[in-house]
C-alpha cells in the first residue's frame, strides 16, 4: 500500500494494532493468494480491507 500517517509534527504516527482471529482455511486462503502474486498476508488484509471500505462508502 505504501501509504503512511503522520503526527502534526511530521513523524510517522504509531497505528493501533489489532489481533484477529481466523479459521485456518481462511489463513490458508490467505496464504495461498499471497503467494500468488508476492505479497505478504499482512499486505492482502490491508489491501481487501480498504477496498471493502472504500467500495462500500461509495455505495452511500
Amino acid at each position: 500500500m505504501g501509504d503512511f500517517e503522520y503526527d502534526d509534527a511530521g513523524r510517522q504516527a504509531i497505528l493501533p494494532k489489532y489481533g484477529i482471529d481466523f479459521p485456518a482455511w481462511v489463513v490458508e486462503s490467505l496464504d495461498r493468494e499471497a503467494a500468488r502474486i508476492g505479497a505478504m498476508r499482512q499486505s492482502i488484509l490491508k489491501i481487501w480491507l480498504v477496498e471493502r471500505l472504500k467500495a462500500g462508502a461509495a455505495n452511500r
